[in-house]
């Protein structure tokens, strides 16, 4: 499945390939799904921190705004 290079010798990036095939291949279904698992438990948790993460920042924003407008109205 590599790819030559015109010298007839497999390229760096076609031994991976391949290697990464074979490897893939070579795993057991149940592996497979448990890195599907994990890829999917680890989004969803970088999409919750990301969305607390704005929360915050949109309410420390509005904390913030209110104070200063209100400081200019202190005697």
């Amino acid at each position: 499945m590599a790819s030559g290079n015109g010298n007839g010798k497999p390229t760096t990036i076609g031994a991976l390939s391949s290697l990464s095939e074979k490897l893939v291949g070579a795993l057991p279904p149940q592996f497979l799904a448990l890195v599907v698992i994990n890829v999917l438990f680890l989004g969803a948790l970088f999409w919750f921190i990301d969305a607390r993460a704005n929360h915050a920042a949109e309410v420390l924003n509005q904390l913030l705004s209110s104070c200063l407008s209100n400081q200019g109205t202190k005697p």
